[in-house]
């Protein structure tokens, strides 16, 4: 997984850098709020959602330190970045 982020960080390193200097990405709101609702509702059935107590769920519940599927899917997931999801801001 960690090679598949590098990647997804190399590929927003590269899109700056054809934006020009001094300007950041910020991930749209409503594209956050989506991926993490359909994060929590993939690990439904799951042994991490059945109440259990450990580190990987906050105190409200949520499972905030893993992935609730294959690595495949990971990776088609966050092979690329898409600009669209991103605000470009000056900095």
């Amino acid at each position: 997984m960690i090679e598949v982020q590098m990647n997804y960080v190399l590929d927003y390193i590269s899109l700056l850098e054809r934006k020009g200097e001094k300007v950041y990405l910020d991930l749209q709101p409503a594209v956050q709020r989506t991926y993490n609702e359909t994060l929590q509702r993939q690990f439904d059935g799951t042994v991490w959602a059945s109440g259990c107590k450990s580190w990987y769920a906050n105190s409200q519940g949520k499972i905030t330190v893993l992935y609730p599927r294959l690595l495949p899917q990971f990776r088609r997931e966050n092979s690329h970045i898409d600009a669209r999801e991103y605000e470009l801001v000056a900095g």
